[in-house]
């Protein structure tokens, strides 16, 4: 009775055997070369197939790679592999998804490292039989670093060629025991009987739509908020790029085109406006073959502010222009001594900011001047920006003003007959006569304050030389010397 137990026993093992031998599940893909990566690995991937007859649960495989078994940890969908299912075996699940977002099927966490120079590879299952003999990959199916994968051509073979990648679907066949095949097999056989069978195979197979749809967008850009700048003052723009999961990118290539023909390179950029307006500043980036952008609208208007000084030598800024101005690395300059306002230098709505002598570091005067950032006078003491219309950069032209010369009052001289005396007080009257028109033509003449005092005293010493003249020729007293004849 023991005999036939055991005969029975080892008969069921026996019935079971082809089933788990015939349960295949094969490599189908292979991404051991991802663009950019360098040989990191955190790109790499591996596709299976279930070519068997029957449903697999491949929670407990193992995929072989060079010399070390690796477990399989479900991080997405079933453990079970359907017939004629794929999955994915991902080194960085988190990285594959954000690889590929449209990507809905089965994903194993493992840990493996595929060599860009070809390595031993395989399936096995939790008791590390063979269940796709290990084989090695080699680079000359040349899928290195241009973002194709390996395919396997067949499942009964260990042939590959390189194409774009498809994780979750392929070419591939279950064997002829499956549900899948079965249906093929008969229509095969109704294919041969009559050409009517072939019609009806044919009505009942599914269309496979040629439609693909569009990648989704891997990388983001951001060039900020939109903004209101001044005319002719440097501002800064920062570019952001970021994934799917809002995570900065590095290595990422900025470029800035600012909408008035100027462009530049880099995550910030320094630029300014030369003319009132409105621009579409548009940041473009890249990375490996993934690009976007981002545009905003820039107001560049002039600026409404008036400059004065103090009679302590104290400077003061008016914001005319109707919102809070950023005067940030603005100038305020004197006989080559300058002051630069710090960063985050904000002037509020119809304020007025003053700058004592102390923080200057020097006394303010009528030659002090307030410079944009990039240097340009904007306004100099006692200015305001109605009386500017020219562009920063550009200086303002002076309308030309012609002044007559000063009239001063004269007598008619005879060297016949000497000259009447004057009054008592008639050198003085002429004195300031003469002055007062010549000191009121420099005033108008001269516009800065040093020419005027300069133009002022010149003209003062020559009117007193002139009353000194007359008083000595009203007096006669001249030293007349003459020469004896020899």
């Amino acid at each position: 009775m023991k005999m036939w137990v055991r005969l029975f026993c080892l008969l069921a093992v026996f019935a079971a055997l082809p089933s788990a031998v015939s349960a295949q599940v094969v490599v189908s893909e292979i991404m051991y070369d991802a663009p950019g990566t360098e040989g990191s690995g955190d790109h790499d991937w591996i596709e299976i197939f279930n070519a068997g007859p029957s449903d697999v649960d491949v929670g407990a495989y193992r995929f072989f790679e060079a010399n070390t078994n690796h477990t399989l940890k479900s991080d997405q969908g079933s453990a079970i592999l359907p017939v004629g299912g794929y999955a994915v075996v991902a080194n960085i699940p988190v990285t594959f998804k954000v690889d590929w977002p449209s990507y809905t099927g089965a994903i194993f966490d493992s840990s493996f490292n595929l060599n860009s120079t070809g390595e031993l590879i395989g399936i096995r299952t939790g008791d590390l039989a063979d269940t796709d003999a290990p084989f090695t990959y080699a680079p000359q199916y040349a899928a290195t670093n241009n973002g194709s994968s390996l395919h396997r051509t067949s499942v009964s073979g260990s042939i590959f060629s390189a194409a774009a990648a498809t994780p979750g679907s392929g070419s591939l066949t279950a064997s002829a025991g499956s549900n899948s095949n079965a249906t093929s097999s008969s229509s095969s056989s109704q294919t041969s009987t009559t050409t009517q069978t072939t019609t009806t195979t044919t009505a009942v197979s599914a269309p496979v739509s040629s439609y693909v749809s569009p990648p989704e967008i891997q990388i983001f850009a951001d060039g900020g908020d939109d903004r209101t700048v001044i005319v002719g003052a440097d501002t800064e723009f920062y570019g952001r790029a970021y994934n799917r999961d809002k995570e900065e990118l590095a290595r990422v290539r900025f470029s800035w085109n600012f909408g008035d023909g100027s462009t530049a390179e880099g995550i910030t950029a320094l630029h300014h406006f030369d003319y009132p307006g409105r621009y579409a500043v548009v940041l473009n980036i890249a990375e490996h073959r993934s690009a976007a952008s981002d545009v905003i609208v820039v107001e560049a208007e002039p600026a409404q502010l008036t400059f004065g000084i103090g009679a302590d030598g104290s400077v003061s800024i008016g914001n005319e222009a109707g919102r809070d101005l950023d005067l940030s690395r603005w100038v305020v300059r004197s006989f080559g001594r300058e002051f630069i306002l710090p960063e985050h230098s904000i002037i509020l709505k119809g304020a007025v900011t003053h700058i004592m002598q102390k923080t200057l570091g020097f006394p303010a005067g009528l030659q002090t001047e307030l410079a944009y950032p990039n240097g340009a006078v904007a306004l100099r003491a006692g200015e305001d920006t109605s009386k500017t219309t020219a562009p920063a950069g550009v200086a303002p032209v002076a309308p030309s003003v012609v002044i007559p010369p000063p009239v001063i009052p004269t007598r008619a001289v005879s060297f016949n007959a000497p000259p009447t005396l004057p009054e008592e007080n008639t050198e003085e009257q002429t004195t300031e006569e003469a002055a007062s028109p010549q000191v009121a033509a420099s005033a108008a003449l001269v516009g800065g304050s040093w020419g005027w005092w300069l133009g002022a005293f010149g003209l003062a010493f020559a009117g007193s030389g002139v009353a000194f003249a007359a008083r000595r020729f009203g007096k006669r007293e001249w030293n007349i010397i003459e020469e004896s004849p020899k």
